[in-house]
């Protein structure tokens, strides 16, 4: 089985253990990451960005989406005592003890923050009343969700997944366009390539990605269900 496929939440626990468990079972030739290396190596030093230089290279209003869209995840990451890409950073670690080679499969930063650069004025609007109802709601005690269960420790289930990634591309199109649909074709074309030089393949990415990586995997690499495994309790 060349690609196995580990969906991860960026702040749960559960996802830096599965990431570490699909490792150490399949002992895969190389571990892809849904990182670049620019941002790889900003969280591996723990340094930030002078607000200044951001601001001059994205402009105020990608800055403040930017900044909206960290503290809400770092918000939430405080909720469950891990930090945002704990789990990446676990399997690159992970896979250096082993002697495992690392492959950064993510597109680079500076072209995605380009292409929300470019996004029409009323979606950036609709996205920054949607992060700061998102900050209001991690700060209340309670559910974020009215209704449903969340336990932010795990991976999230594949239905709140799918519901959640349906409704950003009904509400937000460019968003879901440039953050999720773009970035499935690019990582997908990069494990294709590293499937040709690789009898097994190990990938933590982003849950959000899972579905949409499977699919053109299969659609236009023509990878069978024989070819990739989703390694993830009950997703």
């Amino acid at each position: 089985m060349p690609l196995i496929i580990v969906p991860a939440s960026h702040i749960s626990e559960e996802s830096i253990k599965n990431a570490r468990k699909a490792i150490e079972s399949f002992r895969p030739d190389i571990v892809a990451v849904e990182l670049d290396m620019d941002r790889f190596l900003l969280m591996e030093s723990e340094e930030k960005t002078p607000l200044i230089l951001m601001l001059k290279s994205i402009g105020p209003i990608n800055l403040l989406m930017f900044w909206l869209m960290k503290k809400l995840q770092y918000w939430l990451g405080k909720k469950t005592g891990i930090l945002p890409g704990s789990e990446m950073l676990a399997a690159v670690n992970l896979a250096e003890r082993m002697g495992i080679d690392v492959a950064f499969i993510d597109r680079e930063i500076s072209v995605t923050f380009a292409k929300l650069s470019a996004l029409p004025a009323g979606e950036k609007l609709k996205l920054l009343i949607f992060l700061l109802k998102g900050l209001f709601l991690s700060l209340l005690p309670g559910k974020l969700v009215p209704g449903k269960k969340i336990d932010l420790s795990r991976l999230p289930p594949e239905k709140l997944i799918d519901e959640a990634l349906e409704a950003m591309k009904r509400e937000l199109p460019g968003l879901h366009r440039v953050l999720v649909s773009e970035r499935d074709a690019y990582m997908a074309r990069e494990l294709a390539t590293l499937l040709r030089g690789h009898s097994t393949v190990v990938a933590v990415i982003g849950a959000g990605h899972a579905k949409g990586l499977v699919r053109i995997l299969k659609r236009t690499y023509n990878l069978s269900d024989a070819d990739i495994r989703v390694h993830a309790p009950a997703f």
